[in-house]
């Protein structure tokens, strides 16, 4: 049995018309469930409380070049309610990001395809080796080896391409 067709049954009558056509799109050979995003420099993930050191890496000699995967049609469903009648009171919001298990195994086997394109001609050849010859991402940091080690990386490094806007409407 599929993940998808583990999926539990849909709440309502129009989660299951979304859920049938999300399932549609993602058989289909002409829908993209997600994207690489190639990146000029590389980031180390384990800090990515502090933007700064996540991007500047002083002490590491080279250049870099990484890759973000974007899920496209996530399964998950977050939530969004008001917590004030005053309007300028911020919702709860709970994304609930990789609450789906089919969206942490598609982003999982896209991280270990992706790490295959950079130690795939053309990318191995311009990829550094550590001291030992290996292929390193960064230094510091290691390819993950199997779906499970996968599954954990995305875990632990998953960033949302959302961001809190405020527009200027009035002050």
């Amino acid at each position: 049995m599929s993940l998808l067709d583990a999926q539990p049954a849909p709440e309502s009558a129009l989660y299951k018309k979304q859920y049938e056509l999300q399932r549609k799109q993602m058989l289909s050979e002409k829908e993209a469930m997600l994207q690489y995003l190639p990146v000029p420099l590389g980031w180390d993930i384990r800090k990515q409380d502090n933007a700064k050191e996540m991007f500047e890496h002083a002490n590491v000699e080279g250049f870099f070049v990484g890759a973000g995967i974007a899920l496209e049609r996530p399964w998950a469903r977050g939530t969004i309610h008001a917590t004030s009648s005053d309007m300028h009171t911020h919702p709860a919001i709970d994304p609930r990001y990789l609450t789906n298990p089919v969206d942490l195994d598609i982003l999982a086997r896209s991280l270990l395809h992706g790490q295959n394109m950079f130690l795939t001609e053309p990318f191995s050849s311009k990829v550094k080796s550590a001291p030992d010859g290996t292929k390193v991402p960064m230094p510091g940091l290691k390819w993950v080896r199997s779906l499970e080690e996968a599954r954990e990386a995305v875990k632990i490094s998953c960033l949302t391409q959302w961001r809190k806007f405020i527009l200027p409407f009035a002050n």
